[in-house]
């Protein structure tokens, strides 16, 4: 028997109310954050047209400025936002099926001296590498484009490509995206050597 039965009794009364109540909780939270989805995907689903649902997909980038390095950094935002640094990053945001006038936000980060080896050595002169990585960023300069999506049906991923006079272009279709690129990659090298407009 328990020495004290009914402390017993109320420990044990206790603990089943603590278990009433992170249930009770549980299922709260959950009606909480459906109630907050549901207006989301709707608006998800109006965006996304017709064609039902939206895809997430990988982002590819080509900078076909004259200098390597020029874009350092760039966000496509539709929807979701996908961070790129170079190559591939995943991931981004398109309906599902196109349909026109979806239009799309490009923002970029462009180095207008690139110069791969100019940087102190970062293990030998530690100070001098962060001051000049400090000088460097402050002369980063910053675009950003709107751009309409165009047209796709197969895809592998969205492809930015960065002409110089801090141009973007943007192509989707898996189809189109090789002879596209290889379109703008002659364009780019006729605009060398232009004059660009200074940034806004």
């Amino acid at each position: 028997m328990d020495a004290f039965p009914g402390a017993a009794q109320q420990l044990r009364d206790m603990r089943h109310w603590r278990r009433q109540l992170w249930w009770h909780g549980i299922r709260w939270l959950k009606r909480a954050l459906l109630c907050l989805l549901l207006p989301w995907l709707a608006a998800c689903s109006s965006l996304a047209g017709p064609g039902g649902g939206l895809i997430g997909v990988p982002t590819h980038l080509y900078d076909f400025n004259p200098h390597i390095y020029t874009v350092k950094s760039v966000t496509f935002e539709f929807l979701g936002v996908a961070g790129v640094s170079g190559g591939e990053e995943c991931c981004a945001t398109l309906p599902r099926t196109w349909r026109p006038g979806l239009m799309a936000t490009v923002r970029w980060v462009e180095d207008p001296n690139p110069c791969l080896g100019c940087a102190p050595n970062m293990d030998k002169e530690r100070s001098k590498f962060l001051e000049y990585v400090k000088k460097k960023e402050a002369s980063y300069q910053h675009y950003s484009a709107q751009v309409e999506i165009p047209p796709y049906q197969d895809t592998y991923g969205i492809n930015l490509a960065f002409l110089p006079c801090h141009q973007v272009r943007l192509v989707i279709d898996s189809k189109q995206v090789f002879p596209t690129l290889a379109k703008w990659r002659a364009e780019a090298k006729q605009l060398e050597g232009q004059s660009c407009p200074k940034a806004q």
